[in-house]
């Protein structure tokens, strides 16, 4: 397998000092933060989507502030 020089340069300089068990832990917790990662996208979405939702059910006051500020209380329901 060939690599390209600037390849083999930026591996050397990103991993140069590292043990192989070192290296197999940077991967796997670079893995970890990608799923963790997936994870809050995918829950921020749903909280967006459910923010929407209680807003068109109740308009006016009575819906969740975007941020919540002095004097707001931010409640948060098991569903």
């Amino acid at each position: 397998m060939w690599i390209s020089e600037q390849t083999f340069c930026r591996w050397k300089k990103q991993y140069g000092g590292l043990q192989p068990d070192q290296v197999r832990e940077l991967k796997q917790v670079s893995e970890e933060n990608q799923r963790l990662k997936k994870l809050l996208a995918e829950l921020s979405l749903d909280k967006a989507v459910l923010q929407d939702v209680l807003a068109r059910k109740f308009p006016g006051p009575r819906g969740l502030p975007a941020k919540s500020g002095p004097g707001m209380m931010l409640v948060q329901c098991a569903i």
